[in-house]
């Protein structure tokens, strides 16, 4: 049977030489285009993409990224026309660059005329004899100049709103700063999950001040902010976590001032604030071997991605790794009985994490030939759907636990059913508490989960817990 053809074409950024260039591939067709960038090869990435220890990082990537963007959008008009080749792709590229090149130019001529009028209107009030020169009578050049003003402030609008929706526009909004410090390293190096939160921050932010600008950011206005969060009923750890995001980006901004609009400060104001509220560790709960046993025996798929969802969260569980170092475990990681990597979490303290292989984890890396890249699957959708399959074995997920927390100073107590409370992070939680268990010191639990803080590991670790010799098993009916 012969194979189906491709509908979406191949696209990276590649260096020859010191030349970046953007590869595009489709159906035996290679096309290689100059990006115009020459960087040295020890800056570049395994992406393509410049690193941060490159001086001019910033703008480089966004130049590599606006090519790289062009490239794919003109791959997938032709290969939607049906008829591919490299003239025809190559052309479209030269359309959108040339369209792109004419709207930034009616644009900057829109700000000039705009500009004259503003000059004009000015100068009319000290000189009202020379309105004539311009328009030919007063109150005709008044109205004339009102409405050219009016109708010109409407293009820059459209035109303002149309770049932020292409992520282009220079403005000096808080929302535009936070979206460009979260990609800072180049939008393709963003995890989707990070994108995700990222938006959700945004919306929230927007919906307390749209047009909350960078400069004018201080200890006041961060306040208010997090009065506004409490008045949503937000927890304190939330509006830490909001308000930190805050301050982490103009501290980025505020050591590299040739990165705002020219008519930009930053004040320090904004380092007078700090989040006092009252916080609660984080409700993470533990799973014990039967629940896993539990999980491993469960058959009854609602969905056909239920059982790879229950096969990745009992793999978190039974290696402490996050979903993000897990799903690229592979073959090579294995070595002598154990998962070697470099958590991406902690890369920048270069910490090697070395996690024994047990009978669960085997299982699981065995099912699917030692190769988790292959499984697709996102952090959220397995935290929704996980809560869904444990709430249908039932059993000790339907015991309702009591979670405590603070919005304010005002104390909240809920009643959660433990499946309620299942997200990937568990599956760290329930590594640790089960290997304390089982005998593991503070030593070897950080070397097995990367942790640089024995005060953060304990939180992953119940300090009352029974000594449980054999903890990772699988049920009679698999073994």
């Amino acid at each position: 049977m012969a194979r189906p053809k491709s509908t979406t074409a191949t696209i990276s950024l590649k260096q020859r030489g010191n030349m970046v260039y953007v590869h595009w591939m489709f159906s035996g067709l290679m096309i290689r285009h100059s990006t115009g960038l020459s960087v040295d090869s020890k800056f570049i990435g395994a992406n393509g993409f410049v690193k941060t220890s490159y001086s001019d990082h910033l703008d480089t990537n966004n130049q590599l990224q606006a090519t790289f963007d062009r490239y794919k959008l003109a791959g997938e008009i032709v290969i939607a026309s049906g008829d591919v080749t490299e003239e025809k792709v190559k052309k479209e590229y030269k359309r959108l660059v040339d369209e792109e090149q004419v709207r930034k130019e009616k644009a900057e001529g829109d700000l000039v005329l705009l500009d004259i009028l503003k000059y004009t209107r000015a100068n009319r009030k000290s000189n009202p004899e020379s309105e004539t020169i311009w328009f030919g009578g007063r109150e005709d050049g008044l109205d004339t100049i009102e409405g050219l003003e009016a109708k010109l402030l409407q293009m820059k609008q459209d035109r303002d709103n149309q770049l932020r929706k292409e992520d282009k526009y220079d403005d000096d909004l808080l929302s535009t700063f936070l979206i460009k410090y979260k990609s800072r390293k180049g939008s393709a190096t963003m995890e989707e999950s990070s994108k995700r939160v990222v938006d959700s921050f945004i919306k929230t932010l927007d919906r307390f001040n749209a047009n909350w600008k960078i400069q004018d950011v201080n200890e006041q206005t961060l306040i208010a902010f997090q009065d506004w969060l409490i008045a949503e009923g937000k927890v304190n750890s939330t509006t830490e976590n909001y308000t930190t995001k805050i301050k982490s980006c103009l501290n980025y901004y505020a050591d590299r001032p040739a990165l705002l609009p020219s008519h930009v400060i930053l004040t320090k104001d904004y380092k007078n604030y700090s989040c006092d509220l009252t916080q609660k560790p984080e409700h993470v709960i533990a799973l014990s071997p039967a629940e896993i046993h539990d999980l491993l025996l469960f058959s009854n798929y609602k969905k056909r991605s239920w059982e790879k969802i229950r096969d990745v969260f009992v793999l978190l569980c039974a290696t402490g790794c996050r979903i993000s170092d897990a799903m690229k475990i592979n073959p090579t990681f294995i070595k002598n009985g154990d998962i070697h990597f470099t958590p991406k979490k902690t890369k920048k303290k270069v910490i090697q994490v070395t996690i024994p292989l047990n009978p669960l984890s085997t299982y699981i890396l065995q099912k699917y030939d030692w190769d988790m890249t292959k499984v697709k699957l996102e952090d959220y959708y397995l935290n929704e759907q996980i809560k869904l399959i444990a709430e249908l074995i039932g059993g000790s997920f339907n015991i309702v636990e009591t979670v405590n927390n603070h919005c304010g100073i005002q104390p909240i107590v809920e009643r959660k059913k433990r499946h309620e409370l299942l997200t990937t992070h568990c599956g760290r939680r329930t590594y640790s508490t089960l290997r304390a268990a089982q005998g593991a010191n503070v030593g070897q639990l950080m070397g097995e989960t990367g942790h640089t803080d024995p005060k953060t590991l304990m939180l992953y670790v119940n300090k009352k817990t029974q000594r449980i010799e054999q903890p990772f098993t699988l049920p009679l009916l698999l073994n």
